[in-house]
């Protein structure tokens, strides 16, 4: 106690089994302490945690041949993971079970909190297995965000708002061979909705990441997957403005090389 861990309610479709309407429920103090906290008056919690719009009722029953609604009956699935060990300070570990039934899911995947350095940001890996935007039913997405904290007080005071550092997620590789890494750096430069400390609601409104951050190709192909798991490292490496900037200066240099590249190339031919 309390209780932590990730239900997910899953409408079955009974026609086909890739397009079950899903919903994730993270369970933990931090989130709801009314609805993980063990039960000691009555037989059930005061409060539950849920979706007041799970599926809408023309969804559900008006339109032809969706499969959920047949011979006047409904099918349910609920499955449930164990967070992991919660609050932990980076570098840390992260495994993903049942990667294959993610990949079914239209529901995306989080990890346990963690914090990206003592007394520090409260972060969570958030896994689109099926992928988003220009990574849909491609790649695998990833992101990190930002969460209310126990420490966004002193982080305050040390004039640590907004979060700025760089992120390492690596998928690792269970063959032993090269790991599969990406770095996400955090500025309000460019997304202040991603860095800025969270004072409404639990969780930032924007994640950082990557909608293509590997193909689900190379995930099968290359040693990643093992017993239908991923394990993942995220690091984490403090920077101030001036060193993104710096980065950022780069980035647009390589930008106007490339530029003056193309357009002496093309005066050529």
């Amino acid at each position: 106690w309390p209780l932590r861990g990730r239900f997910v309610v899953e409408l079955l479709n009974q026609v086909s089994d890739n397009h079950h309407y899903s919903v994730m429920l993270q369970f933990d103090d931090h989130i709801c302490a009314e609805c993980a906290s063990r039960v000691v008056d009555g037989d059930k919690a005061d409060t539950g945690l849920g979706q007041s719009q799970f599926i809408s009722h023309n969804a559900l029953l008006l339109e032809n041949n969706n499969g959920y609604f047949i011979n006047d009956s409904l099918f349910f699935r609920i499955f449930y993971e164990d967070a992991g060990p919660p609050n932990q300070v980076a570098p840390v570990n992260i495994r993903m079970n049942q990667f294959s039934l993610w990949l079914k899911r239209e529901v995306k995947w989080n990890s346990a909190p963690f914090f990206a350095f003592e007394r520090g940001y409260q972060m969570y890996l958030r896994i689109d297995s099926s992928g988003i935007g220009d990574g849909d039913g491609t790649h695998m997405s990833v992101y990190l965000y930002l969460t209310k904290g126990p420490h966004d007080d002193e982080l305050e005071q040390s004039g640590h708002w907004p979060l700025r550092g760089t992120f390492t997620i690596e998928l690792l590789n269970q063959q032993g061979t090269s790991d599969h890494s990406s770095s996400l750096v955090f500025s309000a430069l460019w997304c202040s909705e991603c860095t800025n400390r969270v004072m409404e609601g639990v969780t930032a409104a924007k994640g950082w990441g990557l909608s293509q951050y590997i193909s689900h190709q190379d995930i099968g192909d290359n040693g990643y997957l093992r017993e239908d798991s991923l394990y993942f490292r995220i690091s984490y490496a403090e920077s101030g403005e001036r060193e993104i900037l710096i980065i950022l200066i780069g980035f647009i240099a390589m930008l106007l090389l490339c530029c003056c590249y193309c357009c002496c190339k093309f005066c050529y031919k």
